[in-house]
């Protein structure tokens, strides 16, 4: 499988990225900066250096591709809620917007992308202590723009899959995993970003059709 990355450098999409090569597939990833690719010498990965807020950076990198997968996120500079945005707040609406316009020439089949549990509708799954402190902190930020990007896809023809992982740590990959279009109680507060990897890719493998919504956690 041919496929584009989007956000391999960050910390589920260095995952993806690993898992992917490691496979056998070709690995297409538009990157700010190259040098942050652990992987940038393997045979499988063709590296393109761009802006993925731009149309011709994604038209380039991903043309001929099967498969898109996008793994972006509103970034921090840190950890800790309220530290400022190292990304645009509108990064993954615009990404998307710029991503939808040039599908078309693309030639890929599906597109499969990590959103949040508590973006939408799931809001509900999530403590309330949580949904305080995505209201009162810099969490809001990304939480709207997932949100938003969502409604993007949704309402566009693309066939996709949205994945809402749970809390996401740096802990080693499960394969009991839970994935759930119903709005219920996830059985995990937690997921490792290699389990989330694990499962974005599986889902990527499977011919994509209309449009869903897919909930993730641990067992």
């Amino acid at each position: 499988m041919k496929m584009l990355l989007l956000g391999a450098t960050g910390r589920t999409g260095s995952n993806i990225c690993q898992q992917a090569l490691a496979a056998g597939h070709q690995v297409h990833v538009l990157v700010r900066d190259a040098q942050k690719l652990t992987e940038k010498n393997h045979r499988g990965l063709r590296i393109w250096e761009g802006d993925v807020r731009q149309p011709h950076s994604l038209l380039k990198a991903g043309e001929g591709t099967d498969v898109v997968i996008s793994a972006l996120n509103v970034s921090r500079v840190n950890d800790f809620p309220w530290s400022p945005l190292r990304t645009p707040s509108d990064f993954l609406s615009t990404t998307m917007q710029n991503l939808l316009q040039v599908w078309p020439l693309l030639g890929a089949k599906g597109l499969v992308i990590c959103s949040a549990i508590g973006v939408g509708n799931s809001a509900p799954l999530i403590p309330g202590w949580f949904r305080w402190l995505i209201r009162n902190s810099n969490l809001q930020v990304p939480y709207a723009d997932h949100h938003l990007q969502e409604q993007l896809l949704r309402a566009s023809a693309i066939p996709h899959i949205i994945v809402r992982p749970v809390g996401l740590t740096n802990g080693a990959l499960r394969h009991d995993y839970y994935l759930s279009e119903a709005l219920t109680p996830c059985p995990s507060a937690l997921v490792s970003r290699k389990t989330l990897a694990h499962a974005m890719l599986q889902l990527a493998y499977e011919p994509i059709k209309g449009s869903q919504t897919l909930h993730l956690s641990n067992l």
